[in-house]
């Protein structure tokens, strides 16, 4: 546990990997000097989860953050002044919040946000069997064109499509070249 109490403590594309964001932002907050800063920046799931972008769930992410969503954590925290910014490239959220400087009544969830990231999650729950037959139907028109199909970024979630000729995978992540996916036969390449 670190005593010592910060400004500014800063988290960048991490929270996205915490099974218990709460729980970890709690921990941080803990180190924020009262009056001082929560900053984090974690991707902005919100168009992906809108359109059904199934790619979302081929990252190593157990938690999909929207503006309004990360907004309900730092509610739950207690912090104030919650701004936020995106940005036009890399989708990218950065959110930020002020500590109170005295002890005050945590904030309540608010009903508006909490409903409307039920919906989008519903639409993407939607969308993705959609999307799915779109891939496939992608891949069927390619391969009975005789082309043959490379996937950037090896994850094994494209194994899940019907293949005729198995995809070959590249990634720059050196740890991942000439290792395999479960049950399958070629090794993952250097693009």
């Amino acid at each position: 546990k670190i005593a010592e109490k910060f400004d500014v403590v800063f988290t960048t594309c991490v929270l996205e990997h915490i099974s218990q964001p709460l729980t970890f932002l709690r921990g941080l907050k803990t180190c924020v000097k009262p009056g001082g800063i929560l900053f984090t920046a974690v991707p902005d799931c919100e168009l992906g989860l809108s359109i059904g972008d199934i790619s979302l769930l081929a990252h190593q992410h157990v938690a999909y953050f929207t503006r309004r969503s990360l907004h309900q954590l730092y509610l739950k925290l207690g912090f104030e002044k919650i701004d936020f910014t995106t940005t036009g490239y890399g989708w990218l959220l950065y959110m930020w919040g002020k500590l109170p400087s005295k002890d005050h009544r945590l904030n309540s969830a608010n009903a508006a946000n909490v409903a409307e990231e039920k919906k989008l999650f519903s639409r993407f729950v939607q969308l993705i069997p959609k999307n799915m037959a779109a891939i496939q139907q992608r891949i069927d028109r390619l391969e009975n064109q005789g082309k043959s199909v490379g996937i950037y970024g090896a994850y094994p979630f494209f194994l899940s499509f019907k293949w005729a000729n198995r995809p070959r995978f590249f990634d720059t992540d050196t740890a991942k070249h000439g290792k395999y996916f479960l049950g399958d036969e070629a090794p993952i390449e250097n693009p």
